[in-house]
């Protein structure tokens, strides 16, 4: 809710939008849980629900799942391609193979040069996994 009190969201919708995020990022069950009891997927998934109240057009995504498990770190990576269909998701990562699938685009730095810039597929061949 502090990011939406930080934008002027108007007071009476804060916590009515807030549980809506909370929702979507799969915590309605944590909802009253503080942030040091959560696990670290679903801190991640806390953390995308913040980015997600700013309503910015672009989320990026800084080694997302770099301290979870696999399984949390897929999971996480899937909500962030269900998140792709209404905004463009940005990740920056060392574990390529990991977000392979979701991919529609690849840019590879090296050495703050850009090495390669490749279109893997249009949005619509987009496939939902």
């Amino acid at each position: 809710m502090l990011a939406l009190e930080i934008q002027n969201y108007p007071k009476e919708n804060r916590k009515k939008r807030a549980l809506e995020l909370i929702n979507k990022v799969g915590l309605t069950s944590h909802k009253n849980h503080r942030a040091a009891k959560l696990s670290g997927g679903q801190k991640q998934r806390a953390v995308i629900a913040r980015a997600l109240a700013k309503d910015c057009p672009i989320i990026a995504c800084d080694e997302p799942t770099g301290n979870l498990d696999s399984e949390s770190g897929k999971q996480v990576i899937e909500l962030l391609q269900e998140i792709a269909k209404d905004k463009l998701i940005l990740i920056v990562t060392h574990n390529y193979d990991e977000v392979k699938p979701y991919a529609t685009r690849r840019i590879k730095i090296h050495d703050g040069e850009v090495v390669e810039d490749k279109v893997l597929k249009k949005d619509s061949e987009v496939v939902e996994i």
